[in-house]
Order: C-alpha cells, then structure tokens, then sequence
C-alpha cells in the first residue's frame, strides 16, 4: 500500500497523499514500533481521509492536519488496545532511521543497539509523551507547530516536551548531563 500511495494519483487527494506518505509513515512507525502497525496506522488514515477529500485538499497547510490527524487516530487505536496482552508483544524491524551511517563497524554496531535501546524506551512511554518526543526531537517539529497539531497552549507543549524528555531519560537511566549518550535537543 506504502509504495502505491508514494506514487501518487492523478487527483489532487492522490498527489497531496503522495507528497506526505513518508513523512506519515516515520511518524506511524516511531509512534507505533512495528512496520505492519504503522502501515495499518496509515491504511485507516488514508479511509478516514477520503471521506473528507474535497475539504483536505483546500487546507493551506495540509502536513499540520494530517499529522493531526495520524496522532489522533493513532491515540485512538492505542486507547482501544491499551489492555490487549497482544499489545506488549515487541518487534523491532531492521536498522533503526536512528543509526546513522559510520565507517567503523564498532561504531555502527554501538550505535545499533543504543537506537534500539531508544525505541524501546519510545514504546514504553505514554502516547501523550511519546507524540513529543518523536514530532519533536526525531521529526524537528518546531514548538509553535507541536501547539498548532496537538491543539494545544505553547506553555503546555513546553512542559510537556520537558516531561517527556525526563520520562525518556529516565527509561534509558541516562544521566542528565551524560553529554556523551543523550539525545540532541
């Protein structure tokens, strides 16, 4: 489904899909830890889209809505599966986007496991802390733009991130001012 709606359509909907698919789905991805869930994520997106076609297509800032959108659904479907012992089943699939491209086979195998030490830290966060870290940190939201998709103050969006940042922190029991293994804020 992924590489169909990459491709775009020849209607507006289709092209306007097209330009945010990816996007889309590394936040589906980050938000929901598995690639089949988050191509599911973005199949029930895309249904719930359609429907209102004509209306999307006129936004002046349609990537602000559908990452809306994408959280709002995704928050949707956890609250529902939140007491499934289906939901606690781990699957990390292949090399993290975290993992950047080294020389030194150490360093990329350190770097592994520290970007897969960072996903399961994002997956054991709340959705309402985990959304930040991921719009904000790994996706380069900018605070004003979190405000605007969450819907939320600007105050609440700072304490929030803060929060969600100590939340993460204190999953990966990094010390606050270990230079060396936080992340990039």
């Amino acid at each position: 489904m992924l590489s169909i709606l990459k491709r775009g359509g020849k209607d507006s909907f289709g092209r306007l899909l097209g330009e945010h698919i990816e996007h889309l789905y590394a936040i589906a991805y980050r938000l929901t830890g598995q690639a089949a869930n988050a191509e599911d994520l973005l199949q029930e997106l895309v249904i719930r889209l359609y429907q209102q076609r004509d209306n999307i297509t006129q936004l002046a800032n349609p990537r602000a809505y559908l990452v809306r959108s994408l959280h709002n659904l995704y928050v949707d479907a956890w609250r529902s599966t939140k007491n499934s012992p289906l939901s606690n089943a781990e699957d990390i699939d292949g090399v993290s986007p975290l993992v950047k491209e080294q020389s030194n086979p150490e360093q990329i195998a350190n770097n592994e496991r520290l970007a897969e030490r960072v996903h399961i830290a994002l997956q054991k966060l709340p959705p309402e802390r985990r959304i930040m870290v991921v719009l904000h940190d790994i996706h380069g939201y900018s605070m004003p733009e979190l405000a605007s998709i969450l819907n939320l103050p600007l105050g609440t969006v700072k304490s929030r991130l803060h929060r969600a940042r100590a939340a993460l922190r204190l999953e990966l029991n990094w010390e606050p001012l270990d230079e060396q293994l936080r992340l990039p804020y």
